[in-house]
């Protein structure tokens, strides 16, 4: 589904002069990783599908304004809308491997036998994107900035 059709299906939804208060991601390095090892020859054919999973916004120069567009030409007034800087950061690589677990869309379609070798080429990503720092303990933690939408809308 398109951000377009999203924005008329809550628009549809709203009571007249009902609100809406969201928030999703404008972009996120993940967008990029993914990005990087669908163009790996040993994950394209499990990652073809790749743009249905990365942001509209992801490599906008204006997301904001683009957003805000977007919910005009879909009918919605007194918008507000903001993108805050955000760092995320996991503790370990142990938490950041459970994440990707958890949310990366392709892992389900990789065979079992190959899984470990695609979170080993995500976690090189994140190490080649210099995400990676040794804190004072001598500990690496990985320190992921990404952009967040705050929107406010009325039908």
């Amino acid at each position: 589904m398109s951000g377009l059709q999203a924005f008329i299906n809550i628009q549809k939804m709203l009571k007249p002069d009902g609100d809406v208060l969201l928030t999703f991601l404008a972009n996120n390095p993940i967008f990029e990783i993914y990005k990087q090892l669908s163009q790996q020859g040993r994950w394209h054919s499990y990652m073809n599908d790749i743009n249905q999973f990365v942001s509209p916004y992801q490599y906008s120069p204006d997301p904001q304004g683009d957003l805000e567009k977007l919910l005009r030409d879909t009918g919605f007034t007194n918008i507000v809308c903001k993108v805050k800087h955000r760092i995320y950061v996991y503790p370990n690589v142990i938490t950041l491997r459970k994440s990707i677990t958890a949310v990366n869309p392709f892992l389900s379609g990789i065979p079992d036998n190959m899984k470990e070798k695609y979170l080993e080429d995500y976690l090189a990503e994140v190490k080649r994107m210099d995400f990676v720092e040794t804190n004072n303990n001598n500990e690496e933690q990985i320190k992921v900035p990404y952009e967040l939408f705050v929107v406010y809308a009325q039908k």
